[in-house]
């Protein structure tokens, strides 16, 4: 006599099988989108500290630094700076903006995680927020290192960093 159909425990064990598969693929797809969103995250973060780093380096390389404001100190460094910007040179001497008293000099410093750009009227522009960090070494002779590091919440609920480096030849030395 053939037998048709499928009795009771082919069905069980098939229908477990099936859950078995369904739920590892499904814990998969889980894992590989919160991967693929910190990725994004990851990215992100990167983007936005070179962004920032970048901004600081059109900023500062033109400080009115010279060997007398390096040394013996140097390197050191800071996360608060106070500068002239060299905005043109006549006879070999430098212009500088602003041409007045150190209460006169910009700014760039980090409060909290916010990096701002306080010009000499006292007002401040916000470069960036989220800043976990901000680094401004002077190198003598005539070099600054810039690391920005940028901090927001991954997919995951933990920090994702992203940092920038970069070492700018300050133009005005001579």
């Amino acid at each position: 006599m053939s037998r048709r159909g499928l009795t009771l425990v082919e069905v069980v064990v098939a229908t477990a099988i099936l859950a078995t598969l369904l739920a590892f693929s499904g814990g998969a797809l889980l894992a590989m989108q919160r991967q693929a969103a910190d990725t994004t995250v990851r990215q992100e973060v990167v983007g936005r500290a070179r962004r920032v780093c970048q901004e600081l380096v059109t900023e500062l390389r033109d400080l009115n630094l010279n060997a007398a404001d390096l040394e013996p100190d140097a390197p050191f460094e800071v996360n608060d700076l106070q500068y002239r910007l060299a905005v043109d040179q006549v006879a070999g001497a430098l212009v500088l903006d602003p041409t007045r008293a150190s209460g006169t000099f910009r700014r760039v410093r980090l409060v909290g995680t916010r990096l701002e750009l306080v010009r000499p009227d006292g007002t401040a522009r916000s470069l960036a927020d989220q800043v976990a960090g901000l680094s401004l070494t002077l190198l003598a002779p005539d070099r600054l290192r810039i690391v920005v590091t940028i901090r927001r919440q991954g997919a995951d609920g933990l920090p994702v960093f992203g940092i920038a480096d970069v070492t700018v030849l300050l133009r005005n030395q001579g």
